[in-house]
């Protein structure tokens, strides 16, 4: 994760891509703290969220099944 030009980016090994709050467009308390300034990150600093406190992991709704026999 790294802010750029006052925007938050989030890469692949950062564990808020499999957490439910983003993939639910729900509001992230981490997110949140960083959009209000309670939370700081450095232009210049890079950190991978791996352990985070707020972390729900998300479980897809959709399931695969297999296809039917054609008779």
């Amino acid at each position: 994760m790294y802010l750029y030009n006052k925007k938050i980016f989030m890469e692949d090994k950062d564990q808020c891509n499999k957490c439910e709050y983003i993939n639910k467009g729900v509001a992230c308390p981490l997110i949140q703290a960083l959009q209000e300034g309670v939370v700081c990150i450095p232009d210049d600093i890079t950190m991978n969220v791996t352990g985070c406190g707020f972390y729900v992991e998300y479980e897809r709704p959709l399931k695969i099944v297999k296809d039917k026999e054609k008779d």
